[in-house]
């Protein structure tokens, strides 16, 4: 290369670094009138701002940079020959932005002119409704300007010229919700989920969130059912209504769902088992009976037969054990029947099941604590029980232990447990049990270091427990040099676990009297309440349920004694107007409670909207 080639070479290079020195410079120095422009914009001083906004639009790079600030301010000075002259260079400069094209509308709104804006706005959406990524700019324009009718428009606008009945659903139901127009809203996450089946239990926890009155659920259950009769073949419909009856409570419908679903896709009846489980959690006693005693019936052939025949008896059990006072016969005709199933399953899982079950009737609700031993050790020296159901049975007759005062014996088996299933669910009911065992004999420091370690538990159950004793413990001891009321009272705890009702009674209106003004007071009534209603002694729960009511209505049991005495009336006293009013007290004044749902349900049921 000659010497003349090499120099003109260096010159070119010399010349195009200068070139883009100058560019980085330039840049920069608009990047800091940009700054600038900003500032004086924030502080008011309206002028200084436009006037370097103005200088800057000159050079077209600097238009995306400045556009919003600079336009929004015309507008707002209401400068709009200046402000349409600038568009005009704009859209000139970029004539294929779309937000571009849209600002010529909200100029035209902005004077009065809102038919020249409407007609403008319409054109674009006609302009760009076959374009999915240009109509969905068009839609979030409208949106950042507020102007949700047209976001819905140009989006409805472009499923029709698409010819895509299902499409932009999820952005339709966003819009709907900004409008709260829900019937809209909830049709278009129907039309999402119908296109994305898989995304339910995302429509399913966004809806829970969104639909917070009684009324909007109802009338999410009325169009589900008018899709339901319109298109009968499609499986959405009859999911999301039970997963709405089940928000409700109204496991009866649900069922009934359910089982119309399960005919047609044979489904042998796991889903109305599920129902089953979730009412008998929720101590609708009938409802899951009836579930369990069809899925028996309709399906004898398949696996949840031998399932729905044990919790047919154990949702049986769970009603005599909860309707007061509780009658040794019946007793006695479910340990009965649990014989009778574990002699037509003998052998397997089912019947060890029911073994246990039988057990712990005898144990706990006839006293007749040896044949409950026996019964128990026959099934942990069985070969054929699982591993969890042998250790379960541990922990049983460690109860059974402490039954008959035997606290030594009862943790041994604890602890076994405990350290067989150190990181399992087993092994952290163990621990809460010795955890429990230590809280009752009055060594309130070890139980407490044992809950602290299981309210990290894997079961919101066993952590909810750890956590409630622990808040009981730490509540009320005012002391630690001073732990008598809270011994007193754990020692009642005591008694009331091992049926020793009377006695505990005895102890806890001896402590009210030692200690009226101590912590434990409203706890004591309330447990002077339970053993009150288990021995149908229903006007003098009330009274004690009334005196928290009076009293602490503010404290932590002031929704339990609500709900509990709108119980007594409904079930035992059998005053159902008095129980309707108490349940609508509670809506009321407890807002935030746990028993808002059921006490809602109830109130329904006693004023006749619901069913029974």
């Amino acid at each position: 290369m000659s010497l003349y080639f090499k120099k003109l070479l260096i010159t070119l290079l010399i010349l195009v670094l200068q070139y883009m020195l100058v560019g980085v410079l330039n840049a920069q120095e608009n990047t800091n009138q940009v700054q600038l422009a900003e500032e004086y914009l924030s502080q008011g001083e309206i002028e200084k701002a436009k006037d370097i906004y103005k200088a800057l639009a000159n050079d077209q790079r600097n238009i995306p940079y400045i556009h919003n600030s600079y336009f929004d301010l015309l507008l707002n000075q209401e400068e709009f020959k200046e402000a349409k002259r600038y568009l005009k260079q704009v859209q000139k400069s970029f004539p294929t932005n779309v937000n571009y094209e849209l600002d010529e509308g909200r100029l035209e709104k902005r004077q009065g002119n809102d038919a020249a804006a409407q007609k403008h706005f319409i054109s674009v959406i006609n302009s760009y409704s076959p374009d999915r990524y240009k109509i969905r700019l068009v839609a979030n324009y409208f949106i950042k300007e507020q102007m949700l009718a047209l976001a819905a428009k140009s989006l409805e606008q472009a499923r029709e010229d698409q010819g895509q009945p299902t499409s932009f659903a999820l952005n339709l139901a966003s819009i709907y919700r900004m409008m709260n127009e829900k019937d809209k809203m909830i049709n278009e996450y129907l039309l999402f989920i119908q296109d994305n089946p898989s995304n339910m239990k995302y429509v399913q926890n966004t809806l829970q969130n969104i639909l917070t009155e009684p009324e909007e659920f109802k009338q999410l259950e009325t169009l589900l059912l008018d899709n339901t009769q319109r298109d009968p073949s499609n499986d959405i419909y009859p999911q999301m209504l039970i997963w709405v009856y089940l928000q409700d409570k109204d496991f009866y419908s649900a069922f009934i769902q359910s089982r119309a679903y399960e005919k047609r896709t044979r489904n042998s009846g796991y889903l109305s088992m599920d129902i089953a489980e979730i009412a008998l959690e929720n101590k609708d006693y009938d409802v899951a009976l009836e579930i369990y005693e069809y899925v028996a019936k309709q399906y004898p052939e398949s696996r949840n037969y031998s399932v729905a025949r044990r919790m047919s008896i154990q949702t049986v059990e769970e009603k005599i054990k909860n309707t007061y006072p509780v009658a040794h016969k019946d007793i006695r005709k479910l340990i009965n029947d649990y014989t009778v199933l574990i002699d037509e399953f003998n052998g397997s899982n089912t019947a060890y099941e029911a073994l246990r079950s039988k057990a712990l009737l005898f144990a706990f609700y006839l006293n007749e604590k040896d044949s409950a031993v026996n019964l128990l050790n026959a099934l942990i020296d069985s070969n054929r029980a699982g591993t969890d159901l042998t250790a379960l049975s541990k922990l049983d007759l460690g109860d059974i232990y402490l039954l008959k005062n035997e606290p030594w014996e009862a943790t041994l088996l604890y602890s076994q447990v405990e350290k067989s299933h150190k990181e399992k669910n087993i092994g952290h009911e163990a621990k809460l049990k010795n955890a429990k065992l230590n809280y009752y004999k009055g060594d309130f420091t070890l139980a407490e270091s044992h809950l602290d370690i299981l309210k990290q538990a894997t079961t919101r159950e066993i952590s909810n427990d750890a956590i409630k004793l622990s808040v009981h413990i730490k509540n009320n001891r005012v002391l630690e040099s001073d732990d008598k009321p809270m011994q007193a009272f754990a020692a009642a705890d005591l008694l009331i676990f091992q049926n020793r009702h009377e006695e505990a009674y005895r102890q806890l209106e001896k402590l009210l009297e030692q200690y009226p003004r101590h912590s434990l007071v409203q706890e004591i009534h309330y447990k002077l309440a339970e053993i009150d209603m288990k021995a149908a002694r229903f006007d003098q729960a009330v009274s004690h349920l009334n005196k928290i009511l009076q009293k602490f209505p503010d404290d932590i049991y002031g929704d339990d004694a609500l709900f509990l005495i709108a119980e007594i009336n409904q079930k035992y006293l059998k005053d159902t107007e008095q129980a309707a009013s108490l349940y609508r007290q509670l809506l009321s004044d407890y807002p935030g409670s746990i028993f808002v749902a059921e006490a809602r349900k109830r109130f329904r049921q006693l004023r006749g909207d619901i069913l029974n």
